[in-house]
């Protein structure tokens, strides 16, 4: 029996919390000891029923500001994130560092948590990652970028690769560890169980790489909405209220030959569920992706890894919205693949009946998504969990 840390510390939504706790489960199954550290304690709550959980509130960065532009790359998201000031940065890893001590893991697995990194490095004790691909860039320098290599300079990402450097190994230097050459050297870890496919890594596939599969949760409502027995197309849409998309998306549909079954994000109800008219459906609860994916013909969200990688298993063409850059750069990867289609937030006058229309009838993303399915039809969410558990019992029982 070991005591292990999981801990997260950047980025939102449920995705992080789903991957950690199905892991987690299986590591308590198998008699471990696990302490989770979560960025989003409230969500923590609403997606767990158990109240033996050892769940504590990670540090981050607080003064995040919205920006003008998006990030370059993985080190311009950690300047935005506390990273750019060695004091604040101290901060940061000072509690990281508390924590580590308060809980003494044998082992810290991380996932999005480069603090957590940073301090298991300074307590010299082990560390694995098991998260997206986007959480663990490639070993290269300059870390790669974003965006189409045309518009951003190749000085432009080493400079944001210096700025994080310079940062991290001044605190660094307070404890007296070894300062970092580079900040790929900062994901030089124990192991990385990369838990997504290769055709959905946000980088690329990548050579020797422990792909795990996608871990992800069916936590939500059981009930389908649509009627199974009707002949009309039936659409999933899992946007947030606050797109600007959002409004017209839901307009057009609402009136549309299909069945629409939506769960806006950060959206106030009134009542449980709502029935707009008898094409479109309502519901703010979360819906089980395993109903999801059992009757839908088509689903539109904003690219979230762990819901896209449920309806592309399920062999379901995809419509993406990104949101943010993270999104931004999973659709550019599943579109190059044609395993997707995306839209960019700034296009307007969009007519959404006719978008859709064309993708359930495109044979080459339908062909190319079967494909994919077909690939990984043997693929269990459990299996990919106890992959990443006997791993870790390897590492451990070599320490």
């Amino acid at each position: 029996m070991s005591n292990i840390l999981f801990a997260w510390e950047l980025g939102g939504g449920y995705g992080h919390l789903d991957n950690m706790f199905s892991i987690g489960n299986q590591l308590e199954i198998s008699g471990h000891i696990v302490n989770y550290v979560v960025r989003d304690l409230p969500r923590a709550e609403l997606r767990t029923s158990s109240q033996n959980l050892k769940v504590f509130q990670s540090p981050y960065f607080l003064n995040q500001n919205p920006q003008k532009t998006s990030a370059i790359n993985f080190s311009d998201i950690l300047l935005r994130c506390g990273y750019s000031n060695p004091v604040e940065l101290a901060g940061l890893i000072r509690g990281w560092i508390h924590l580590i001590q308060l809980i003494q893991p044998e082992i810290i697995l991380v996932d999005h948590a480069p603090g957590a990194i940073l301090a298991a490095k300074i307590l010299n004790i082990a560390i694995c990652n098991a998260a997206t691909g986007f959480v663990f860039p490639p070993n290269t320098t300059p870390l790669p970028g974003f965006h189409n290599q045309n518009n951003i300079s190749l000085q432009q990402l080493k400079d944001k690769d210096e700025q994080v450097v310079q940062s991290i190994n001044t605190v660094i230097k307070n404890y007296s560890g070894e300062p970092l050459g580079n900040i790929s050297q900062l994901f030089d870890i124990e192991h990385s169980f990369m838990c997504t496919f290769s055709e959905l890594d946000h980088y690329g596939a990548r050579p020797d790489t422990d792909y795990c599969g996608s871990i992800y949760s069916t936590f939500g409502e059981s009930f389908p909405a649509w009627q199974q027995d009707s002949k009309k197309k039936k659409i999933f849409l899992y946007l947030s209220a606050a797109h600007p998309l959002f409004k017209s998306i839901v307009e057009q549909l609402r009136n549309s030959p299909y069945q629409v079954l939506l769960h806006p994000r950060d959206m106030k109800w009134k009542h449980n569920e709502q029935t707009i008219d008898q094409s479109l459906f309502i519901s703010p609860r979360p819906i089980n992706m395993d109903i999801v994916t059992e009757h839908a013909d088509l689903v539109i969200c904003h690219g979230g890894h762990a819901t896209s990688s449920a309806v592309l298993l399920s062999g379901i063409p995809l419509i993406i919205i990104p949101q943010q850059v993270e999104q931004q750069v999973f659709a550019n990867r599943l579109t190059s693949q044609n395993l997707a289609v995306h839209f960019n937030t700034n296009l307007k006058n969009i007519n959404w009946i006719d978008i859709i229309e064309q993708k359930l009838h495109d044979e080459v993303l339908k062909n190319n998504v079967k494909i994919f399915s077909k690939k990984y039809k043997n693929f269990k969410v459990a299996k990919a969990c106890q992959h990443v558990v006997q791993g870790l019992e390897r590492i451990l029982s070599n320490k």
